[in-house]
């Protein structure tokens, strides 16, 4: 068996692996040599890793492309044009890199890298810095042969416009990568949820800073920051401060393509969500993420220059539509569903048994509950707060039937009466349980409340 067959192998097999053995893999590999590990039984794990977050040995691979990282995309839901770069042209950067760069560089980096008692910025950035100028003075030597001649670039980087694309875009991020992570050590961890005004005064002024050089550089640096952003639109908000010594319509062209670029991730992120299986199957975390995406769209719409464009409102518009599509299939359908196989198939029926539920099974149907609840604010950002609230009403129309339950001790149906209102009480609002409540007073035998 070749060496690439046994590899194709272990990637395969991971797919089926528990949490704790995919990260004895994943530590195995992270053992091996840079030039001998196999990146492609990574990717093929990296959706549980980014779940699993566990902690990874620095290699001088991952230490030279920490400030790309946020751009990254896998090959397959790769897509042109958006700004975005895929990790396959992470292998492209690294051999040229070998053969065309500073050899004893990379020898020495590795060498420190090794050394490094933490991965503190004090520690960090003097031994990244360097390595980071290099390949990028690397990288832009490479792309500028490949533009002035057609063959000596299909010779390094093969026929694809959009490979030698992504990496100039890579050798211009390099170039400024000592502020990108300067800025990410100094944020929040991603999503960033919020920034301080003292933090928006720092980015305002690396982003001046940067577009007094070249504006494509203060262009490249937000848009890296927009993609640990929850809410991008603050970001743009803290360009629009920035001021730059050129043209107007310089600056308002650039801003015009970051904004572009941003709305159409967004587009991307929710379109990918609704039609893989990366979307969590977890209605709860699929509320997590769908408060994600209307958050985006919510600070875009309040801080995009260019909304009243129609190319801007045509992905204003299908951003809605993609991010709708979600909160209904993935959250508001699940929900009900899972909440179904917890209280019964049939929420009217005798066989419905939240009076039963177990601590666990009651805090997970509250959960769901809960969800269903944010689904009705979601929804009017998006447009759909009348489907919504039709679907939240079938939801609690059937709980509320659960307490006409025939066969049941009063002590049943009293613990009944109360779980169910607890549910629609979450869901809808203390008026529907009210509303319940009285009803389950004359089930109970009080008789009509006065």
């Amino acid at each position: 068996m070749s060496t690439s067959d046994y590899w194709q192998k272990v990637a395969e097999a991971t797919r089926n692996l528990p949490d704790h053995k995919l990260l004895d893999v994943v530590a195995l590999i992270d053992r091996l040599p840079d030039e001998g590990r196999p990146l492609h039984v990574l990717e093929a794990m990296r959706g549980r890793l980014t779940r699993l977050r566990p902690p990874r040995r620095l290699t001088i691979q991952r230490l030279l492309f920490l400030p790309v990282e946020d751009l990254f995309d896998p090959p397959d839901a790769y897509r042109r044009k958006i700004g975005r770069l895929s990790r396959a042209v992470i292998r492209v950067c690294w051999r040229t890199l070998v053969e065309r760069g500073d050899a004893a560089l990379i020898e020495s980096t590795a060498r420190r890298l090794k050394g490094l008692e933490t991965h503190e910025p004090a520690e960090l950035m003097p031994v990244a810095a360097p390595l980071w100028r290099s390949a990028a003075a690397t990288l832009a030597d490479a792309h500028a042969i490949a533009e002035r001649d057609r063959m000596a670039g299909v010779k390094m980087f093969g026929r694809d416009d959009d490979l030698l694309r992504q990496v100039g875009d890579i050798a211009i991020i390099f170039g400024i990568g000592e502020p990108i992570m300067t800025a990410k050590f100094e944020l929040p961890a991603k999503p960033i949820q919020s920034i301080s005004a003292g933090q928006a005064e720092m980015l305002t002024r690396m982003i001046a800073q940067l577009g007094s050089s070249q504006l494509v550089l203060a262009k490249t640096f937000v848009l890296v920051l927009a993609a640990r952003m929850a809410r991008p639109g603050d970001l743009l908000e803290v360009l629009d401060s920035a001021r730059f010594p050129c043209q107007v319509t310089e600056r308002d062209t650039m801003v015009r393509e970051v904004e572009a670029s941003i709305i159409a991730n967004l587009v991307r992120e929710a379109q990918a969500l609704r039609s893989t299986a990366k979307a969590p199957a977890d209605p709860v975390a699929a509320t997590e993420t769908a408060r994600r995406l209307v958050e985006g769209l919510t600070s875009l719409r309040s801080s995009m220059k260019s909304l009243s464009e129609p190319a801007t409102m045509a992905h204003i518009q299908s951003a809605r539509r993609e991010i709708a599509g979600y909160i209904m299939g993935n959250v508001i359908d699940r929900a009900e569903r899972t909440m179904a196989s917890l209280i019964g198939a049939d929420a009217g029926s005798a066989g419905s048994s939240i009076e039963t539920l177990s601590e666990p099974q009651l805090e997970a149907t509250e959960a769901l509950a809960l969800s269903l609840r944010h689904c009705a604010g979601m929804g009017e950002a998006v447009g759909i707060q009348r489907e919504v609230a039709a679907k939240l009403r079938v939801v609690c129309d059937s709980l509320a039937r659960s307490i006409d339950a025939l066969n049941l001790t009063p002590e049943a149906q009293e613990r009944r009466l109360y779980g169910t209102l607890r549910l629609i009480e979450m869901i809808e609002g203390p008026e529907a349980a009210e509303a319940l409540w009285l009803k389950g007073l004359e089930r109970l035998g009080f008789g009509p409340a006065m």
